[in-house]
């Protein structure tokens, strides 16, 4: 991973790399997150020796919608035989965290409820599901 710090390529350290910052390169990159995997020791490569190794410590809660809003320690002292890497899933997530829809209904207003949980759809039991739990869902469509 490289991170354009100014004017300057940089690479990140993988001291606290894990797929929550994974998750978070995906997203910011367009990718889906489902399935983000982190890796460690310049799985894919060592950066270029003129780059620095800029961040180290990164702790990400997989919900930032940019690398820089995570925590993170600078400048680092590893070595680019530490460098991070990721690896994402091709083309854009079925849809956001937290949305819902209705499907197979006879119109828009009327339906089975899905939730999108890591990127997919899928339906909600109907187990505890009353008129309030239903009235949360018509205010969030």
């Amino acid at each position: 991973v490289e991170v354009c710090v100014g004017t300057a390529w940089t690479t990140i350290c993988d001291e606290g790399w894990d797929h929550f910052a994974a998750k978070v390169i995906c997203r910011e990159l367009g990718f889906s997150i489902a399935g983000a995997m982190s890796f460690s020791g310049a799985y894919f490569g060592a950066g270029n020796e003129n780059m620095k190794v800029f961040f180290t410590n990164v702790s990400c809660t997989g919900h930032e919608n940019q690398l820089l809003a995570c925590q993170y320690d600078t400048p680092s002292t590893c070595l680019h035989s530490s460098d991070a890497g990721i690896r994402c899933l091709p083309g854009p997530g079925n849809c956001s965290d937290g949305s819902v829809r209705l499907v197979d209904g006879a119109d828009d207003y009327e339906g089975r409820v899905e939730v999108c949980i890591f990127e997919q759809w899928g339906s909600i039991c109907d187990t505890m599901w009353y008129t309030q739990q239903a009235e949360v869902v018509c205010r969030q469509l």
